[in-house]
């Protein structure tokens, strides 16, 4: 098989020089041709979310203000205004532009990140799903982290038994794609036969922010965006229902905040969804913002703003948290691959 420049790129990746690679990784997103450099995040917090923690790692405040001290030295934080202002012509954008978002609305943005990034005169955007404000409803993926969270929490000779009647398997590390198969309704049964019941646990702890919080935010001076009214997948709904998700969880945030424009984060991420198709339905409803989707530092159309993931699983642990420049890095990383195989 003819070795192609992607293919040579990952050898010399895995071989003894990736120190080197890597420092030179950390700084390359200062030449890497780019107007702005977008980073995202789930939680963060100091204190056990059972809800979260099996589906990517809260970052701890203190590793989450060092990231801040990398973006504060290396990039310029702009607010959501400005990358809109510039991605319509309105504007132009200051040299190694960053943006800052969070996804999924929990309440930890209010409570924890609000104030840290007040403190430091940082502007972000915080992107909200419908369903889930208020606490009317818990994503079906946190149920299956908490579920995994309880089966780890449990005495073992009572763990095994409730798995064989469930007809789940023994291994953990097949507990996730295991309970992500059960409908929403069965997830529900499981917990319950393992001591949790989800709405008293929602009730009881009210993980996602609400109304007056969001408003609140908003105030404050940072941008509320839309992340769908279910956070179902996008590219796998037809396409009227995909546009309803986003026009009218947009057009239930700007009823909240009053924003004339709202932006909107894909659910999971925006692959496979037709660029043309997006187009014509921003074309019909002004009021829909920027996207913003997950994939690092690729090129996009010019109202799609692609972000780096803070949280990426293979970086960061419950041991070990990496910082910040490295993602970056392996961001860059994988934007010149990208671009090597496009050729």
């Amino acid at each position: 098989m003819a070795t192609t420049p992607k293919r040579a790129l990952k050898r010399v990746w895995s071989t003894t020089t990736r120190t080197a690679i890597k420092a030179l990784l950390r700084d390359c997103h200062r030449k890497l041709p780019r107007d702005v450099v977008g980073v995202f995040y789930h939680a963060i917090g100091d204190h056990p979310m059972p809800h979260v923690q099996h589906l990517y790692f809260p970052i701890p405040t203190a590793v989450f203000r060092e990231d801040l001290d990398f973006l504060q030295t290396d990039f310029r934080v702009v607010a959501y205004e400005d990358v809109h202002n510039a991605r319509l012509g309105k504007g132009i954008l200051p040299p190694h532009a960053a943006h800052l978002s969070f996804d999924d609305g929990y309440r930890e943005c209010f409570t924890v990140v609000r104030p840290i990034l007040k403190a430091r005169g940082i502007p972000a955007t915080f992107f909200v799903t419908a369903e889930f404000v208020g606490n009317s409803r818990l994503f079906a993926r946190n149920l299956i982290s908490l579920a995994v969270d309880r089966l780890h929490s449990m005495p073992a000779e009572e763990r095994l038994a409730l798995l064989a009647r469930a007809s789940l398997p023994q291994d953990p590390a097949e507990w996730k794609e295991a309970l992500a198969r059960l409908p929403e309704e069965s997830l529900k049964a499981f917990l319950h036969k393992t001591g949790i019941d989800p709405e008293a646990w929602l009730a009881e702890n009210k993980p996602f922010l609400n109304e007056e919080e969001i408003r609140s935010l908003h105030i404050s001076g940072f941008t509320i965006g839309a992340h769908g009214l279910t956070h179902r997948k996008l590219s796998g709904l037809p396409p009227e229902e995909a546009e309803r998700e986003i026009i009218e969880s947009c057009a239930y945030v700007r009823d909240i905040t009053g924003q004339k424009a709202v932006p909107f984060a894909f659910p999971h991420s925006g692959h496979g969804i037709d660029r043309k198709w997006l187009y014509d339905v921003r074309q019909r409803n002004p009021f829909v913002g920027l996207f913003f989707d997950t994939k690092g530092m690729v090129n996009d159309a010019s109202w799609v703003v692609q972000r780096i993931w803070a949280e990426r699983p293979q970086w960061r642990n419950a041991k070990s948290f990496a910082p910040l420049a490295d993602i970056v890095g392996a961001a860059c990383r994988d934007a010149v691959l990208e671009r090597l195989h496009a050729k």
